[in-house]
């Protein structure tokens, strides 16, 4: 009869060590892959904010023509940014690098990020295509594209884009 309590014993053991590394195993892998997925969440969220930010980005440094401006305003139209527009020539060597406000004539939103009014942005689209009025984009000029962050968050707040001088 002691040997059956000391088998049992043992067998009791025995079995609460395999337990406990089972446990210990299945926490390691629980961590494991818990520290994984958040590291593969922060990369996806960083990567959909890129993708996200490359309709704007796209225009850091680009020069575009005043006909593709003008339909650009129109496709920003519901878009939480602002587009800010110079008119006036700008010598290559002047045209700013960085974004810290939006240039010029603003279209759909001001640089503060609020929406301007209706009929005011409709009367500017209007002004930017009509050629007697101060804020014409001419078709063909050339006009240059800078991001505007904001410096606290490095949020995309407009873009503004200077005329090249010819």
């Amino acid at each position: 009869m002691g040997e059956d309590n000391a088998s049992g014993a043992l067998k009791f053991a025995i079995g609460l060590v395999i337990t406990m590394i089972f446990i210990g195993i299945v926490v390691v892998a629980f961590t494991f892959g818990r520290t994984h997925a958040n590291n593969a969440i922060t990369t996806m969220s960083k990567d959909a904010s890129q993708i996200e930010e490359s309709r704007y980005t796209q225009y850091d440094g680009a020069t575009i023509t005043g006909a593709e401006l003008i339909n650009l305003i129109e496709k920003f139209e519901d878009d939480p940014i602002a587009i800010g527009v110079t008119v006036t020539a700008t010598s290559s060597a002047s045209l700013p690098t960085d974004g810290g406000a939006v240039a010029g004539t603003a279209y759909i939103r001001d640089a503060s990020g609020n929406k301007i009014a209706a009929a005011t942005e409709a009367q500017q689209i209007r002004d930017a295509k009509t050629s007697t009025k101060p804020t014409y984009i001419t078709p063909s000029a050339q006009f240059y594209g800078v991001v505007n962050r904001d410096t606290s968050t490095d949020a995309i707040k407009g873009i503004s884009f200077y005329r090249i001088a010819d």
